[in-house]
């Protein structure tokens, strides 16, 4: 899914706290010419966010004598 127009970004701003602290377009456009774009790490950080961290099994202690 990539988000091209600047109204789905800001709507996406509104729903999303993370994403509404971030620098409006114009800022990252003059900031970010060279490399990543904008979208590109909001998705990440979308998918940053939605990755929880592995946590191992619980051992089960009523088998062991």
């Amino acid at each position: 899914m990539a988000i091209k127009k600047k109204k789905q970004v800001e709507k996406l701003k509104k729903q999303d706290k993370a994403l509404a602290k971030l620098p409006s377009l114009e800022k990252e456009k003059k900031s970010f010419k060279k490399g990543e774009s904008l979208l590109e790490r909001l998705l990440v950080k979308k998918k940053m966010r939605a990755v929880k961290p592995k946590t191992k099994p619980a051992k089960s202690r009523s088998k062991k004598r």
